[in-house]
């Protein structure tokens, strides 16, 4: 009898002992997905900043070019608004 439930002990410190190690590496996983997607954000961010500076360019040169053929228009005498 004492056999049989020292048996029973071991095979359930056994199960418990692997639902930890499921939990653990679940979390090493986790933690390695988070730290890949950070990478991620990060990356994406400084090419978002990159798209945002050429973006200010062109709306920059585009208004410029507004200006400068309402500029021509007048000249031409054309009334513009």
């Amino acid at each position: 009898m004492f056999k049989k439930t020292q048996a029973r002990i071991r095979t359930t410190i056994e199960s418990i002992k692997a639902s930890f190690q499921l939990v653990i590496n679940t979390i090493e996983s986790l933690t390695q997905e988070v730290v890949s997607n950070t990478a991620k954000v990060e990356a994406l961010t400084a090419e978002q900043q990159e798209l945002r500076g050429k973006l200010d360019k062109i709306v920059e040169h585009t208004h410029y070019l507004v200006r400068a053929k309402k500029s021509e228009l007048q000249r031409a005498g054309h009334r513009v608004e």
